[in-house]
């Protein structure tokens, strides 16, 4: 496959999946309400979304050595269409819907860490982090895309089941061309500058981990804000989806400028910049009552979270084998997601119940103000293994 399909096809799949995974969160409201859910069951069921995202994000890139990249992206489309099929259809108790999410995130924690490994196969290195980004692009547009969806639908008077219903029909024809492409080997030109061996000292994986782990909480913090907005400020589930569908925007320009000045300027100089705005965006937005300084606050933190994931992704791909790289992916993103964007939501839900809202949003305060140190350290570690201009 070449670079530009795969590319492109990667893009539309990575679109999708994000869609899926901030509509529910933008649906959440509606369900709430329809099932009378309290604030710790309803933040439950999008941990057990993000749960099952991170249990198969630790075997796909595994799996893509027995089945091929392409076929374990055609899989993770074909699990969370087949799988929310119930959702949409079926009166679920809310027992029997959360186990309905979570086998819809085990389908979509498979596609990265494929995708990822089967673009930097064919991405030459010197604009490794360009690909990265464009491919990322798809990820804040699918946090927009989702939201939206479900505003528009519940803002109409549409159930939201019919939301889940219109979504797995869309990535079926995707997957369908996945399964045609032949499994793409690695082109001869990529064997002029090897990457770095992979004898990196565990203490440097524990590094890159835990700030992950601290990035982690920015996903699981948005996966929060409709039910935050809701609940604490009273807005309408309809409302709430549009304004975090419409602040992820800004998304775009973050990974397009953070994968190009990770390219000119070095990984980890641009992986600490991101953390930094990352930290005082989102004490803002902890803090900040709802108005245009808490608006403006979802916009950055859209712009400097997103920027974060190409250029972490590209460094991975810097340090690491070609041959390990899927696998390393998924051993390092799963965890990640699992403790992070995963764990944060129930937390998040528990705490607002206990004591409140602001008090709920101290916890991926924390998480992201701890990670500026951890990319300082991160840097000494792999001083000798990068070059300046990657």
């Amino acid at each position: 496959m070449k670079l530009k399909v795969a590319l492109v096809l990667c893009w539309l799949a990575w679109l999708l999946n994000f869609s899926y995974r901030m509509m529910i969160p933008a649906l959440m409201p509606a369900i709430k309400v329809e099932l009378g859910l309290t604030e710790l069951q309803a933040s439950l069921m999008l941990s057990l979304l993000l749960v099952g995202h991170a249990i198969s994000l630790s075997l796909s890139g595994f799996l893509a050595s027995a089945l091929g990249n392409e076929r374990v992206i055609a899989l993770s489309l074909l699990t969370v269409s087949i799988t929310s099929i119930p959702a949409s259809l079926l009166p679920l108790s809310p027992l029997w819907l959360s186990l309905d999410f979570f086998a819809s995130g085990l389908g979509l924690g498979l596609y990265l860490p494929s995708a990822l490994s089967l673009l930097s196969k064919l991405a030459p290195s010197s604009i490794k982090g360009r690909v990265m980004g464009v491919h990322e692009t798809a990820a804040p547009l699918g946090q927009t895309l989702g939201p939206l969806m479900a505003g528009l639908a519940l803002s109409v008077g549409f159930p939201w089941r019919l939301c889940i219903l219109l979504w797995t029909l869309l990535p079926i024809a995707l997957a369908s061309i996945f399964l045609m492409q032949p499994k793409t080997e690695s082109p001869s030109r990529l064997k002029v500058r090897s990457p770095v061996k992979i004898d990196v000292p565990v203490k440097v994986y524990a590094l890159l981990l835990t700030t992950y782990l601290c990035m982690a909480s920015g996903t699981g913090l948005i996966v929060m804000v409709p039910l935050y907005m809701s609940s604490f400020f009273g807005l309408s589930a309809a409302l709430a989806a549009f304004i975090v569908g419409g602040s992820r925007i800004t998304g775009v320009a973050g990974q397009l400028i953070g994968g190009f000045l990770s390219d000119k300027l070095g990984r980890v100089k641009v992986l600490f910049f991101t953390v930094v705005i990352t930290a005082a965006s989102t004490a803002i937005l902890a803090t900040a009552p709802y108005g245009p300084l808490f608006i403006s606050s979802l916009l950055v933190v859209a712009a400097s979270q997103t920027a974060f994931f190409p250029v972490f992704f590209a460094l991975i791909a810097d340090v690491f084998e070609e041959e390990v790289r899927g696998k390393i992916l998924s051993l390092i993103l799963a965890p990640g997601l699992a403790m992070g964007s995963g764990l944060t939501p129930y937390v998040i839900g528990w705490l607002a119940e206990t004591y409140s809202y602001p008090a709920a949003l101290l916890y991926p305060l924390t998480l992201s103000i701890a990670s500026i140190p951890l990319v300082a350290v991160v840097k000494i570690a792999l001083k000798s293994r990068l070059p300046s201009k990657p």
